[in-house]
């Protein structure tokens, strides 16, 4: 895998560190709003125990552009990364592992599918082996492969059924 996501990644965290660390030094250099005392004596009386703070529309406006600004940047990198060739892990057709099943703490049987011919494999550290080659495919629904919370979850995310 190449590693220009990496670079892009880091050079965007970069990014974020810098402007985070040019707003926080304007933030220290700029001047608080003052508040006269009757003001300050007005606040308290209708909200008891909190100190008396007032909230420029302006600064409320720069915090939500910021936050959009920061929501945006992830959307695009998300949007970038995914058009990355080699990140796409189920972007193989002709090529899937159907199904897996574990025999101790490094060993493993895998039945993969490549094209129209389903290999057994055996996979230990180091080495993978061709146990078999089935001349006839085992019929594999779409959803076996998947874990009892993704198959949980779908179910659940699907509009109209709430069971």
């Amino acid at each position: 895998m190449s590693k220009a996501p990496y670079t892009v990644i880091v050079l965007v965290l970069l990014l974020f560190v810098s402007v985070g660390q040019r707003a926080w030094a304007a933030s220290i250099n700029a001047q608080p709003a003052a508040i006269s005392e009757e003001q300050a004596q007005g606040s308290e009386e209708r909200v008891q125990g909190f100190p008396a703070q007032t909230v420029a529309a302006g600064e409320v406006l720069q915090m939500v552009f910021a936050l959009g600004l920061v929501l945006g940047v992830i959307a695009l990198v998300a949007w970038f990364l995914r058009r990355l060739p080699g990140l796409q892990r189920g972007a193989h057709r002709n090529l899937q592992i159907l199904e897996g099943i574990s025999l101790g703490t490094r060993e493993r049987l895998v039945l993969v599918q490549v094209g129209e011919q389903q290999l057994l494999l055996g996979v230990c550290p180091g080495q993978i082996r061709t146990l078999h080659v089935l001349k006839t495919p085992i019929p594999v629904s779409p959803h076996s492969s998947r874990s009892p919370f993704a198959r949980h979850l779908e179910r659940a995310l699907k509009p109209g059924e709430y069971s």
